[in-house]
């Protein structure tokens, strides 16, 4: 359902340019979703992520800068550990801080 969501957020709105505010800001909560699907359920994501976001920076009608990517990133990847990790290591039983994920 996340990735939903974020993909949902990179479909451009009709009649609306792709490097308006609303646009960016889209963009911005599409990364941020994609790192804590990809923390959460699946590291294979991060392929799927790094294209998404060479595109956004790269595209010359988008341009998403640089600091906003990596904020999205730094706030997705800290949402998605503050909830798998605890989640993840209840159910695996681990005396210590577990995500499956790594490992």
């Amino acid at each position: 359902m996340l990735a939903t969501l974020a993909f949902r957020n990179l479909l451009p709105l009709a009649g609306r340019s792709p490097s308006s505010a609303s646009a960016r800001h889209r963009h911005k909560i599409a990364l941020s979703l994609l790192t804590a699907t990809g923390v959460i359920f699946r590291s294979e994501l991060a392929i799927l992520l790094a294209c998404h976001t060479a595109y956004l920076h790269l595209h010359p009608h988008i341009r998403l800068p640089i600091l906003s990517i990596i904020s999205s990133g730094l706030l997705g990847a800290f949402i998605g550990l503050t909830l798998t990790i605890p989640l993840d290591t209840y159910f695996w039983r681990s005396p210590t801080p577990l995500w499956p994920e790594l490992t």
